[in-house]
């Protein structure tokens, strides 16, 4: 049987992320409470394939299972084309105070 979890000893092998750089803009507002500010970015990432794994309890213990199916994900919720796909890659940011 193919074990597609054998020799991983840690959550973070088992999720292997990947930084990005992504295109936005920002403004800021000094109000009297600190500065408000709103940015909104562009999400460039493209739809990826992705493994499955489901949560099992067996003889009381918590198991990870696998799934030999992946499933396509896409940030923007489509690999739709045009403007709705545009609008979809938008994204809004609003806070106050400084970024750390």
């Amino acid at each position: 049987m193919f074990d597609p979890l054998s020799g991983i000893s840690s959550l973070k092998e088992l999720v292997r992320g990947k930084a990005a750089i992504t295109p936005g803009f920002g403004v800021r507002y000094y109000s009297p409470v600190g500065p408000i500010r709103v940015d909104v970015g562009i999400n460039t990432s493209q739809g990826e394939d992705l493994a499955v794994v489901t949560e099992l309890v067996k003889n009381g213990k918590r198991v990870i299972v696998p799934l030999d199916i992946p499933r396509h994900f896409s940030a923007t919720g489509s690999d739709a084309s045009g403007w709705r796909n545009a609008l979809n890659r938008l994204v809004l940011h609003l806070s106050i105070g400084e970024a750390y």
